[in-house]
């Protein structure tokens, strides 16, 4: 007799590499978003860098010095203000990424509960008939040997 097979294997497969698909890409939207910050944070130093030498040499600075100072320091905030967006569309791809792998793992989980009560619905039948099967043989063994010779012997 054939072992029976899953009939949904094929979609579940499917559901699975769905799931690695949507993990990988929630892997790499991550490691963006931390690359993203981690490009913020240096711009930021470099802005409180730019910050901190505007505030020590106030005094003895020259005008063009000072002016320069201040040009160097508000573009690096535009820069940090850039970066900040950044970050901004990479947590929204984040999101979007663990909503996806979430519906995935999921869609998959599902499918897999599915196919274990299948498997245990597969079983207990398969237990039932060889129970079947060796009700049978048991029941033509004690015919055999109980009633065959009782009715050889009023045939006689």
């Amino acid at each position: 007799m054939s072992k029976p097979t899953f009939r949904l294997q094929t979609v579940l497969d499917y559901r699975e590499n769905l799931k690695e698909q949507a993990e990988n890409a929630l892997r790499i939207a991550l490691r963006e978003l931390e690359l993203a910050r981690a490009r913020r944070n240096e711009a930021q130093k470099l802005a409180d860098h730019f910050a901190q030498q505007i505030c020590q040499n106030s005094a003895p600075q020259l005008a063009g010095q000072r002016e320069r100072a201040h040009l160097s320091y508000r573009a690096q905030i535009a820069i940090v203000e850039e970066r900040q967006k950044e970050i901004e569309q990479a947590l929204e791809v984040v999101r979007k990424c663990r909503e996806r792998y979430l519906k995935a793992s999921r869609d998959y989980e599902i499918l897999l509960r599915l196919k274990q009560k299948w498997e245990k619905r597969a079983a207990y039948e398969s237990q039932r008939r060889e129970e079947s099967v060796l009700h049978d043989i048991i029941s033509s063994r004690f015919f055999q040997t109980h009633c065959l010779p009782q009715f050889e012997l009023q045939q006689i």
